[in-house]
């Protein structure tokens, strides 16, 4: 590696008189239309995250390398700067950028905030600053922050309290400021503050609040060279420079200055009004002056001025330096007031070397549009040109024109190929020539039918020699084969045979794989000649098929060291995959600088580098990225010419151009270091209304309301050498799943991102392509309108739960007051035929029961002396039919609905046990007979079953036990627990014998009708007690009432 470093270093030596010159410095001016007034900037710093403020006329501007961004004075928001015309800017040790305005006062900008807070000047208040154009910052150990003005003298700001302190110039006291107005400010490693004025140089004496001043005096040569000090600056060696209006002084701090003025011999300054100052790492100091940028090497005291050429466009744009700042890559940046911005490009020679045409020089090319190259067998390449041929030879680093013809035709070299025996075959607009190196003559090539061809006449475009074959392309008269050994010219022509586009014939490149197979390039597409079956196959673009050729205009081929066959086109680079005969291509939104593929060659990194019609472009085959080179990385034109490259030993790469031949070292290449800070430069904000707005400043987070639908992202890599060269790559996590390669478009667009949290990340490179090490991250965080909030949504859960829970249940009890409705209809239509019915069953049964009985008792008496035998059979249906009007009465007192509750059934009972008892010696008792027993309501089977039951134990007790007391007590227990006693004091029985008989076994069966308990506990000579339990069903229970 070392010897080649030393064999470039040799090159760049002997082409230092034929490559592109590059007489004294280069300065790139921004453009006009780059987004601000710069020809009217006043001042310019570097803040301490690299970006570069630039005060002007016409507002504050943040440069970020591709663009800018623009503070400007809105008359209604408090919150923007104060005034548009900027006089001085300085950046706090906290961020703050502070402004100075001509008219407007001092502002304050907040970075994280993106607010201005504004410091004017009003007579009513002397607890502010005094005075509204501010020259100069700067701040203290402090954090106070002082201000130079132009008539209010040095204003101190104590940022704690909110103060203000005022020094003026007072005529009475030496010690005070020597003058009112006050142009530059500088606070140094010391910890002194100096004052440039009017008047002279002051230093403030913090302990006394006085000043020591140091004033021009005609008759001391060490004194200050003039009364106004325009600038002050400490250099690293810790001196003190002050620029004024006649020199540049260095001070001592001994109230000594030594002067540098225009007037001193040798090599003396531009001018005496230095406006400017700042070191560069080498230790040497920038001065801008009225009239030329001056480089001063302190230790050898001499000066290099630089001036604005109007012949020059990489001069300086004006005379009139007002600021010099040195950016964070080293870059030098140059204010030229009214005429705009420079900054100073880096030498780009260690990457490449242009040969190229000069007039005037005999040892440069014999023209600048360089068509064809090819390496002899010398070693030496041959360079074919519009105008003439040409021969560089690598060792010793010369250019050698070949005689020119006088056939102006055959001076245009547009082919060039070296054959075995080291002869060159030449191609021209004028017809094919052979040329012996060696004898430097021209040779007739002695093969038949060339002249019948035409081919001594015909533009040849393209010449390949393989090892028994001499190739010939044509310009719309098809392909040539020469056979070297049988001395035969064959002739291809692919119009109208199996060939679809008819431009076949305009042969544009020739190339032989390592298989042997030939592969042409035309205006035809690509068509591959196989040399077993003496064949061609054509491949050409079908725009409805996207694995065909991406174009017909097929400039260059190439097979790489991995046997992987490129065909460059009019549009894309293409990749042949042999297996299915398809293509892949690449364009420029995969990184190309241009689609137009003008050559191809590989290094021996196997990276292939490709000219286009924008610059070249190398092309990392595994990570699949270009890395693309233009005249901004110092080669000398964009525009290259097809099938003009050549990989040759010693020289390496070189390609052919309108503005000459570009000889690449790729080894040799070297890569800026600098590792650029990457930041979200601002974020747009747009709401499905299309309403915008701008956020220029964040923290760590920012936050996104739902209805700002769109975002777009602009983000910056602080690499000013070549800011179109930054590329990008970024990733919004949560939504993308890797990282965006942006390339160098520096911004991304977002729709309608849900609510929530997401990370923003960004990286970046320099402007050689290599990734910086900083990734900025900024958290995104979407607010939720509140229908997307976690409580509304709860409380829609709620409201929605509420309401079905409601609609349920109100159609559930309108159906069930539906039901109820329509029961209560049908109980009331059910109780008006049950009423009725009993009404109708009483009057008719009973009346016939009635007759029956009288009937039965006249046939009786009548009967009485004549049949005794029909006596009894006439009493027993007497008792009968009794016995049937009393059970008739009970089921129509039964289905009677005006009695149905447990009181009537009591009172019924009652009623019964009074009748029964009335004529007997035994007394009847009730207990717990009450109204409220109304609120029980009893259906028909129910009413019946306990009538029967109780009717059949009074009977038992009138007829069996012989009792004196019977008692009969009803209670209700739990609302719907009815327990009914019936009690004698008789006889009793025993129960084993007694439940036998029929009367009480119907007893128990018509308890289990109704789901009750019957229970007979009867002891001899103490009594019987009957007990009955059983729940009322719950269609029964008048519950409206008993509520109530």
């Amino acid at each position: 590696m070392t010897k080649n470093k030393f064999l470039f270093a040799l090159i760049l030596l002997f082409l230092s008189k034929i490559i592109m010159p590059q007489d004294g410095l280069k300065f790139e001016r921004l453009s006009l239309q780059d987004g601000i007034a710069h020809n009217l900037t006043y001042c310019m710093i570097k803040d301490s995250k690299g970006y570069l403020w630039f005060g002007t006329m016409y507002g504050l501007a943040r440069y970020e390398g591709t663009g800018y961004i623009m503070f400007k004075h809105d008359p209604e928001d408090p919150k923007s700067i104060s005034f548009d015309d900027i006089v001085s800017l300085f950046e706090d040790r906290k961020g703050n950028i502070w402004i100075g305005t001509w008219g407007g006062g001092l502002n304050k900008y907040d970075p994280y905030k993106g607010e201005f807070t504004r410091f004017v000047y009003s007579r009513n208040n002397m607890n502010e600053i005094n005075d509204n154009i501010v020259w100069a910052i700067t701040e203290d150990k402090e954090g106070n922050i002082w201000l130079g003005t132009e008539r209010g003298g040095l204003n101190k700001y104590n940022p704690s309290t909110g103060e203000f302190t005022h020094y003026l110039h007072d005529d009475s006291n030496p010690r005070s400021i020597n003058s009112n107005s006050v142009q530059s400010l500088l606070y140094d490693s010391k910890g002194n503050l100096w004052a440039g004025c009017r008047g002279g140089l002051a230093k403030f004496d913090f302990e006394s609040n006085m000043f020591d001043n140091f004033v021009h005096s005609d008759n001391d040569l060490n004194s200050i060279s003039s009364g106004t000090v325009r600038t002050i600056y400490e250099d690293s060696r810790k001196n003190l420079w002050i620029g004024t209006f006649s020199g540049l002084n260095k001070f001592d701090g001994n109230y000594t200055f030594e002067r540098y003025t225009s007037g001193q011999e040798p090599n003396p300054i531009s001018h005496n009004s230095v406006s400017s100052l700042t070191e560069d790492d080498k230790g040497n100091l920038w001065i801008g002056t009225a009239y030329g940028l001056n480089y001063f090497e302190p230790t050898e005291k001499k000066f290099t001025a630089f001036y604005h050429n109007p012949e020059d466009p990489y001069s300086l744009s004006g005379n009139s330096i007002h600021n010099i700042v040195i950016d964070n890559s080293g870059l030098l940046w140059v204010n030229a007031y009214n005429t705009g911005i420079n900054k100073l490009l880096r030498e780009q020679q260690s990457n490449f070397i242009n040969l190229s045409y000069f007039p005037e020089n005999q040892n440069s090319l014999s023209n600048s549009n360089v068509i064809s190259l090819t390496q002899g067998i010398d070693y030496n390449i041959w360079i074919g040109t519009v105008n003439g041929l040409n021969t560089y030879n690598p060792e010793a680093h010369t250019i050698t024109r070949v005689a020119p013809d006088e056939n102006p035709g055959k001076n245009f070299i547009s082919a060039l190929e070296t054959d075995y025996d080291g002869n060159l075959w030449i191609g021209t607009r004028a017809g094919l020539r052979l040329f012996n190196p060696f004898s430097q003559r021209y040779i007739e090539p002695e093969f038949q039918g060339l002249d019948e061809a035409g081919l001594y006449s015909a533009f040849i475009t393209s010449i390949l020699v393989d090892s028994l074959n001499v190739w010939i392309g044509t310009y719309n008269n098809g392909l040539f084969r020469l056979d070297r050994k049988s001395n035969t010219l064959t002739k291809f022509s692919f119009e109208g045979k199996n060939f679809r586009n008819y431009h076949a014939d305009f042969i544009l490149t020739i190339y032989e794989d390592k298989s042997g197979r030939i592969w042409v390039g035309s205006y035809g597409g690509l068509m591959m000649y196989n040399k077993n079956d003496k064949t061609f196959s054509s491949y050409m673009n079908d725009p409805d098929d996207e694995t065909t050729l991406s174009n017909n205009y097929v400039f260059s081929i190439f097979e790489d060291s991995r046997n992987e066959l490129w065909i460059g086109t009019a549009n894309g680079l293409n990749k042949f995959i042999f297996e299915n005969a398809a293509f892949e291509h690449f364009f420029e939104k995969d990184g190309l600088p241009n689609s137009v593929i003008s050559s191809i060659v590989e290094d021996f990194n196997k990276h292939l580098w490709i000219s286009t019609n924008k610059g070249i472009s190398k092309f990392n085959y595994e990570e699949r990225t270009f890395t693309n080179y233009d005249i901004s990385n110092g080669i000398s034109g964009n525009l290259f010419n097809k099938g003009a490259g050549l990989y040759g030993i010693y020289t390496n790469i070189m390609f052919g151009g309108s503005r000459g031949c570009l000889l690449i070292y790729p080894g040799e290449m070297k890569f800026s270091d600098y590792n650029p800070p990457v930041y979200v430069s601002s974020i747009k904000k747009i709401t499905g209304e299309g309403e915008s707005s701008l956020i220029t400043s964040f923290n760590e987070e920012l936050e996104i309301s739902s209805s700002e639908k769109t975002i777009n992202i602009n983000f910056a890599s602080l690499d000013f050498s070549n800011p179109a060269k930054n590329k990008f790559h970024y990733m919004l996590e949560g939504v993308d799943n890797d990282w965006i390669n942006a390339d160098s478009r520096n911004s991304a667009t977002y729709n309608n991102l849900e609510p929530g949290e997401y990370i923003l990340k960004v990286r970046g490179t320099n402007s050689d392509g290599i990734f910086s090490s900083n990734i900025s991250e900024l958290k995104l965080i979407v607010i939720p309108s509140f229908w997307q909030t976690w409580w509304f949504k709860l409380l829609a859960a709620l409201i929605l739960f509420t309401a079905v829970f409601y609609l349920v249940r109100y159609k559930v009890i309108s159906k069930i007051k539906r039901e109820i409705e329509l029961q209560n209809i049908r109980e009331e239509e059910a109780a008006k035929i049950r009423k009725q019915t009993a009404a109708d069953f009483h009057d008719e049964l009973g009346h016939r029961l009635t007759r029956i009985s009288l009937l039965s008792e006249i046939i009786r008496k009548k009967l009485h002396n004549t049949f005794l035998e029909i006596d009894p059979l006439l009493k027993n249906i007497a008792e009968n039919s009794q016995i049937l009007f009393d059970g008739t009465r009970d089921f129509i007192w039964a289905i009677d609905p005006a009695q149905d509750n447990l009181y009537d059934l009591i009172v019924r009972l009652k009623d019964f046990a009074d009748e029964l008892f009335n004529s007997t010696e035994i007394k009847f008792n009730i207990k717990g007979l009450d109204e409220s027993l109304q609120k029980y309501p009893l259906n028909i089977e129910w009413k019946r079953q306990v009538t029967l039951i109780f009717k059949e134990g009074l009977n038992n007790a009138l007829k069996h036990s012989g009792c004196k007391n019977v008692t009969l007590e009803v209670m209700v227990r739990n609302n719907n627990m009815v327990e009914i006693f019936l009690f004698d004091d008789g006889k009793g029985f025993i129960q084993d014998k007694v439940y036998d008989g029929n009367g009480l076994k119907n007893m128990k069966r018509r308890g289990e009708k109704i789901n009750s308990i019957i229970d007979i506990d009867s002891r001899p000579q103490i009594g019987t007690k009957i007990f009955f339990k059983g729940i009322i069903p719950l269609n029964s229970i008048d519950y409206t009432r008993k509520v109530a």
